[in-house]
Formats: structure tokens, sequence, C-alpha cells
């Protein structure tokens, strides 16, 4: 089954610290998962990381300005 997360903080945040646990546990039992995450925010000072799986669970981070503002993210 394929399975994917949508979440509001950084991938490595411990924001999404449930969000990767049960994604590599889901991934584990055999369905294929990824998680949508913004790739800059709050959490990791607005500098952008691209991170393209974390074992083995697909990571999605759209494209996004490097701003603040939230009205433009």
């Amino acid at each position: 089954m394929k399975i994917t997360f949508v979440t509001s903080g950084s991938i490595k945040s411990n924001f999404n610290y449930r969000a990767l646990q049960l994604s590599r546990s889901l991934k584990k039992r055999g369905h294929e998962v990824s998680v949508i995450s913004p790739i800059a925010d709050k959490y990791n000072n607005f500098i952008p990381e691209k991170i393209n799986d974390i074992d083995g669970v697909k990571i999605i981070q759209p494209f996004q300005f490097k701003t603040r503002r939230l009205e433009i993210n």
C-alpha cells in the first residue's frame, strides 16, 4: 500500500519524530511510504536541507523560497 504523510516541520526537527517512526514501522511491514515536508522552516533556521530518504522512507520536499515570510512560503 502507498502511504503519504504531510508534516509541517522540517524533516530533522523533533516535531516530525512520530511521523518518521510510524513511517519506518510501516516500511518494515512492506508498505511504500513517503513524507512530504518543507525544505526550510523555523525549526532549521530557514537553512534549506535536501534529504531524499531516511531508512528507506522517501522524503519529498517541494520548492520553497528562502524567506521567513509565511505569505510567500
